[in-house]
């Protein structure tokens, strides 16, 4: 036999060796993935990103995931903020149905194909001095890093919300809608205790009550203190109308608005979405400052 047919052959060996190799390796990996203690890191690390994120204590009700799909499925998420234990929790959301993306496998970047929120409640308090109950992120001082920390950057390809309610003090606002398209990223200063968010909405799709579903798209740029919101930007359009707004709010026990508007109501679409014969056509414009 040939040196060159022995060298083929002893290639030949090393590659089925790597091959043999190799699929032990993803067997190994198939069988830890179904395993229980698998299915508690990821819970431990969930936990502790959302308790890093919100600052608020996380509590997990039920958790499993279904990884050669990328499935989460969490039942009764509940964060706590600063609210008496007796009260009604800063968030919960009764079951959150998530399949996972892949966009950097190197830089752990991960988003969503979909995300499903059922009955999500979100409770603000806002106390006498004007603060409100939202907790304050678990970020490293500015000595140990930066002041400014990124909290979160991601997409959704499809954003569903279930039997929403926000609950402001003792009122309740019900919310319910579909999204395409979704992207958020929010930052958060240590120095000035603020955050930093840009949001963009794609095609959303919402109903109110007794009103016809409206689609409407919206791209915000925002920032959040502790008693203060300012809105650098905020553009929502649907159909033929416009709203552009830019301001702020402060001291949410009484709040206090001002802002500049510029917006553009098609009437004959608000008369088929309020259900109402007239006006059937015409538009309405404003434009100015308020407070």
């Amino acid at each position: 036999m040939s040196a060159a047919s022995v060298r083929r052959g002893r290639v030949w060996k090393y590659l089925l060796a790597a091959s043999l190799a190799g699929l032990l390796v993803l067997g190994g990996l198939a069988w830890y993935v179904t395993t229980d203690s698998f299915q508690a890191m990821v819970r431990r690390r969930l936990v502790a990103e959302l308790e890093k994120i919100t600052g608020g204590r996380v509590e997990l009700g039920s958790f499993h995931t279904t990884p050669f799909r990328l499935r989460v499925e969490v039942r009764d998420l509940t964060i706590h903020g600063k609210e008496k234990s007796d009260e009604v929790p800063y968030a919960h959301v009764g079951r959150v149905v998530a399949e996972v993306k892949v966009i950097s496998a190197l830089g752990f970047e991960f988003g969503f194909h979909s995300l499903i929120l059922d009955h999500p409640v979100i409770h603000i308090v806002v106390y006498p001095d004007g603060t409100t109950n939202q907790p304050t992120p678990k970020l490293r001082t500015a000595t140990e890093g930066t002041p400014i920390e990124q909290l979160f950057r991601l997409s959704i390809g499809r954003l569903e919300v279930r039997r929403g309610e926000v609950l402001w003090n003792d009122q309740k606002i019900p919310f319910d809608f579909d999204s395409n398209d979704v992207s958020a990223e929010m930052t958060y200063s240590v120095l000035h205790r603020r955050y930093f968010g840009n949001l963009l909405l794609g095609k959303v799709v919402s109903r109110l009550q007794e009103y016809r579903p409206v689609a409407w798209m919206a791209e915000a740029h925002f920032s959040l203190g502790p008693n203060r919101l300012d809105v650098g930007s905020l553009k929502l359009n649907s159909g033929h109308s416009r709203l552009e707004v830019s301001g702020s709010v402060t001291d949410f026990r009484q709040p206090k608005i001002e802002a500049d508007y510029d917006a553009k109501l098609d009437m004959e679409e608000f008369s088929a979405v309020a259900r109402r014969n007239e006006p059937r056509g015409g538009i309405a414009e404003a434009k100015g400052h308020g407070t």
